[in-house]
């Protein structure tokens, strides 16, 4: 509840976790890349989302023939246009929500 000088009475507060649905994401496919580290195969393109492949290694996403390091890939995403930064984050937010990754979390 907070008290503001111009409300007529008390209100109760929204509480957000603070993460937003690409945070989310990203978390989903590092926990998968930290998998895929150890594994001794190499399984190729990982998805394919509409006509895009995406690919996930230890420490980069490559989606089509963009590859952004993971641990940075926010700043990597403003050198881009609104609609293809919008494009690359919506494909990352619908990988996340697949079985596989979904698993990883």
């Amino acid at each position: 509840t907070a008290l503001c000088p111009f409300a007529k009475k008390p209100f109760d507060l929204n509480n957000y976790d603070g993460l937003t649905e690409f945070d989310l994401a990203m978390r989903k496919i590092n926990a998968y890349a930290k998998w895929l580290e150890e594994q001794e195969e190499d399984p190729g393109y990982d998805f394919l989302y509409g006509n895009t492949p995406v690919r996930i290694y230890q420490n980069f996403i490559q989606i089509g023939n963009s590859i952004f390091a993971l641990k940075d890939i926010t700043s990597a995403l403003n050198r881009f246009n609104k609609k293809k930064k919008d494009n690359i984050i919506n494909i990352i937010i619908n990988i996340s929500k697949t079985e596989i990754i979904n698993n990883f979390e």
